[in-house]
């Protein structure tokens, strides 16, 4: 969730991020998570994450509709949806 919360959040403003990593922090309660036995800040993780989109893949210009993760007996297998980003609204 915080991985995709990033990726769609990598066309806004910085002012849009904020406010936005905020609705979804109260949204979820979730002010830190704990990873890999580390507790970790949401809105860094998510600003992040933001910043190293944009480093990796600028040409991407997707907007992810929806995330699937099934488990599989030799891996998990992914399947996301996405749509061009809309400059017009």
């Amino acid at each position: 969730m915080i991985g995709v919360m990033a990726w769609n959040l990598s066309y806004c403003t910085e002012n849009q991020r904020v406010e936005r990593i905020k609705v979804f922090i109260d949204m979820w309660n979730c002010p830190t998570f704990t990873w890999e036995s580390t507790v970790v800040q949401t809105k860094k993780k998510i600003l992040e994450l933001c910043n190293r989109k944009l480093r990796m893949y600028p040409e991407l210009k997707q907007q992810i509709m929806s995330l699937d993760i099934e488990g599989l007996e030799d891996g998990l297998k992914y399947t996301i949806v996405s749509k061009p980003i809309d400059y017009t609204q």
